[in-house]
């Protein structure tokens, strides 16, 4: 993608446009950040909010890089990342793509603050996804055992109902070996 394409024509000379061009993994830059793509403001609302979503994960990657990032509160944010993204394509273009990620330097326990690409990251989020839906289901469970505690409620579950239950608690006590 051509500088004059992302300046939607004016020809400008820019040393941060000659190392992305000059860096070793430019195309991925090319790959990863579309700025055109990112900062078109006409489509569907479904676009947009893909776009947003797409540019709020780089101007936090922008953030943890410390590069300048407009503040999201601000109504024109979306028209000042293009600084941000250039600087991170940059950052893209000379930098390994094993190296991106600033988990090789410190430890990250947020999974939003990996590196899009980072192996770690999907790791960590996918990890904390399975935690999430385990205290859900424990929850869950106390709320069942709550309720079952309540002889009215109880009183009011079919015979059917009751063995199932009956049935699904022996098999959970023996597979437990309790």
């Amino acid at each position: 993608m051509s500088y004059q394409a992302l300046t939607m024509g004016a020809p400008i000379k820019s040393r941060l446009w000659k190392h992305i061009q000059e860096g070793k993994y430019c195309q991925d830059a090319d790959r990863l950040i579309n700025i055109v793509e990112l900062l078109k403001t006409n489509g569907s609302l479904r676009e947009r909010e893909e776009l947003d979503r797409d540019l709020h994960i780089w101007r936090h990657q922008g953030e943890l890089h410390a590069f300048w990032v407009p503040d999201v509160n601000d109504i024109h944010w979306r028209s000042w990342m293009f600084g941000t993204l250039l600087h991170l394509r940059r950052f893209i273009a000379i930098t390994k793509p094993e190296d991106r990620c600033q988990c090789k330097g410190r430890c990250i326990s947020n999974p939003l603050d990996h590196w899009p690409e980072c192996q770690n990251g999907k790791e960590l989020k996918k990890k904390k996804e399975d935690e999430a839906e385990k205290a859900r289901n424990r929850k869950l469970a106390l709320a069942i055992s709550k309720t079952m505690e309540d002889a009215k409620i109880v009183a009011e579950l079919t015979d059917e109902e009751v063995g199932n239950l009956l049935m699904r608690c022996m098999e959970e006590k023996i597979k437990r070996c309790i």
